[in-house]
C-alpha cells in the first residue's frame, strides 16, 4: 500500500465507495429504463437538473481519473 496520511486514505476510499455506487445506479437506470423510453421531452427544471447531475458525474469521474494519474 502506498504511503498515505490518514486523511488521504479516507478520501481515495471513500470516492471509489462513491463511484461505485453511482456506477450500479446508473446502469441499473440505463438499462432497464432510459433504453427503454425512447425520446423523452424534458422539462426546463428536469433538463437543469440533469445537467447538473451530469456535471457532477464528470467532474467525479475526473477526479478519480487523476487519483489513478490517467489525466
Amino acid at each position: 500500500m502506498p504511503e498515505r496520511t490518514p486523511r488521504q486514505q479516507a478520501t481515495v476510499a471513500t470516492m471509489i465507495d462513491i463511484e461505485a455506487r453511482m456506477a450500479d445506479q446508473t446502469k441499473l437506470i440505463a438499462r432497464r429504463d432510459v433504453v427503454e423510453l425512447g425520446d423523452v421531452e424534458l422539462t426546463e427544471d428536469e433538463d437543469a437538473a440533469l445537467g447538473e447531475a451530469l456535471l457532477h458525474i464528470d467532474q467525479a469521474a475526473h477526479d478519480l481519473r487523476g487519483l489513478r494519474g490517467v489525466d
